[in-house]
């Protein structure tokens, strides 16, 4: 009996854990323009050092490249795990989407396709903008 009471208990933490996990994958509006401006801060200080080369400015690049297809991504599994997810979160995962490269964004508009399905009875003025960016 004790030993299904613990392991009920670390199920339900680890469906909290991961719950957690999930809701901090896909930023707010203010952590994805705070990290934005971070970049821009970089860049610049970058621009003002006497010593800084062509290689810091790319990694700063691919940085920022990273970021934001982590966020693109992120978002995407945010949306299909939360059991009641944040509509204003639409407004990233369309942020990350327009950042994605071409060459990505077919993939990207397959699993879209099925958030939008899924997710237009609660969120649906988010999923007609978001089907209107991807035309």
């Amino acid at each position: 009996m004790k030993n299904i009471i613990k392991l009920n208990i670390l199920f339900i933490m680890l469906f909290v854990s991961v719950q957690a996990c999930s809701a901090a994958t896909c930023p707010t509006d203010d952590e994805v323009k705070a990290k934005m401006r971070s970049f821009q801060m970089q860049a610049i200080k970058n621009m003002n050092n006497n010593n800084a080369s062509s290689s810091d400015a790319l990694k700063l690049l691919e940085e920022q490249e990273k970021y934001s297809k982590n966020m693109f991504y992120g978002c995407v599994e945010y949306f299909k795990t939360a059991a009641n997810p944040d509509c204003s979160r639409f407004s990233t995962l369309s942020t990350g989407y327009m950042l994605l490269g071409n060459s990505e964004k077919g993939n990207a508009k397959t699993q879209l396709d099925i958030l939008i399905n899924r997710l237009n009875n609660k969120c649906p003025n988010e999923t007609n903008t978001l089907e209107l960016l991807m035309k």
